[in-house]
């Protein structure tokens, strides 16, 4: 499911760190569990470009799951 319909996507795959940031992100949120994936998926709101999160404990669990798919992806060789 589309957040934004009018959005084009990149015609080719990410590269560089723009992959290992994707890979990264896909590998944290897989190992979440199912409730989790579903504050992370479905409970924010686009404003301005920005995912918000409205709750407060939603916002807590995205953030730390932010920090960990960086941590990941920067320490990729």
């Amino acid at each position: 499911m589309s957040v934004i319909k009018d959005m084009k996507l990149p015609s080719s795959p990410p590269t560089g760190m723009a992959a290992r940031y994707e890979v990264a992100w896909n590998e944290v949120v897989g190992e979440q569990p199912p409730w989790k994936q579903k504050i992370i998926i479905e409970n924010f709101e686009v404003i301005s470009g920005r995912h918000v999160y409205h709750d407060k404990s939603d916002q807590r669990i995205m953030d730390d799951i932010a920090k960990e798919a960086i941590r990941r992806a920067e320490g990729r060789k």
